[in-house]
């Protein structure tokens, strides 16, 4: 596992989940132009999130997910979609869901953490389930389930058994932190988190 890898995202917009079908092919524009200029730069992983849960958003958003793998496998980047809560993709379960019915093997996950554990899930099981197509681990803390990112040490996430599952399962990507809302303080914050991983990682 590496503490300091790299990975690029899609950003703000039109959702894959959106209503209107036009905005979804926006969407799908941007994110393809953004693979290509991932592709042109050297990274081999890229990120997407499907946007807020919506009625009736699912087959346009996994038809959308599939034009996006393909395209990824083509350029040589695995795509991996993160779930986040209250997203159409909010758990490991729809994520697991997305997964069968996208199809694509270039399809996988940048598991964040702390959405796991604001979801309420078992983080040990969900390392598990997602063993051999996590791409990228995004790192942060949380304090119970409040959605709030913090340095980590500073929540109550159980980093060593966090630490024991990803050496279980032998996963030997990127760990990336996300600290935005440390953006007071980011040097300070990164610099806690970074020594507080190596402690449990025993990275030195």
């Amino acid at each position: 596992m590496g503490l300091d890898g790299g990975i690029c995202r899609d950003g703000p917009g039109p959702a894959l989940s959106d209503k209107d079908p036009g905005r979804i092919g926006a969407r799908v524009r941007y994110i393809q132009a953004a693979l290509r200029g991932a592709w042109a730069i050297g990274a081999t992983v890229a990120s997407v999130t499907t946007g807020p849960a919506r009625r009736g958003a699912w087959k346009p958003a996994m038809d959308a997910l599939g034009q996006l793998a393909e395209l990824a496998s083509t350029v040589g980047i695995r795509l991996g979609l993160e779930y986040e809560p209250g997203f159409l993709v909010g758990d490991v379960k729809t994520l697991l869901k997305a997964w069968k019915d996208v199809g694509h093997a270039a399809l996988g996950a940048n598991l964040d953490l702390g959405h796991a554990q604001v979801a309420g899930e078992n983080l040990e099981k969900t390392i598990a389930l997602c063993a051999g197509r996590t791409w990228n681990i995004h790192v942060e803390d949380i304090k119970g389930r409040v959605h709030r990112h913090l340095p980590v040490g500073d929540g109550t996430m159980p980093w060593l058994k966090i630490a024991a599952a990803l050496r279980e399962t032998r996963y030997e990507g990127p760990l990336t932190l996300e600290l935005y809302t440390c953006d007071k303080t980011p040097v300070e914050a990164g610099k806690k988190s970074l020594k507080k991983l190596r402690e449990v990682f025993g990275a030195g």
